[in-house]
């Protein structure tokens, strides 16, 4: 991760640059710790700009909601160098939900940390009594 306060400000945008990719539908800056989308198809469909990342095969895509609008395609976090899965298949969150056949709701997204899968039936904050 950057090392904010042992960098001058030329040093640190070289680094950040060095860590940051750009989305493969709109082509805006994806940095460190953001949740990103994979997608698949041809590469005719995405944008060819200097920077876009590929994990295994499918292309990283941010989730803003020109790009994303619903969420489904969550895979996971950019961490500079590759994705950091949020789902044991590896996949995003609707591949998931076809894979194990469960609904998949996920907490926060923004923080990497904070992701995980809940479970609607055991989770009791969501529970009525």
């Amino acid at each position: 991760m950057l090392r904010r306060r042992e960098l001058c400000p030329d040093c640190l945008t070289a680094e950040l640059r060095q860590v940051t990719i750009r989305c493969a539908l709109c082509g805006f800056a994806i940095f460190p710790g953001e949740p990103v989308a994979l997608y698949g198809g041809p590469k005719s469909s995405f944008r060819g700009t200097a920077g876009t990342a590929e994990h295994d095969g499918q292309y990283v895509g941010c989730l803003r909601c020109d790009c994303c609008p619903s969420g489904g395609f969550f895979a996971g976090h950019w961490d500079g160098q590759r994705v950091v899965p949020a789902f044991a298949g590896g996949g995003s969150a609707a591949a998931e939900a076809m894979r194990t056949g469960q609904t998949v709701v996920c907490g926060d997204v923004s923080d990497p940390e904070g992701t995980r899968q809940i479970d609607p039936d055991q989770d009791q904050d969501r529970k009525k009594t």
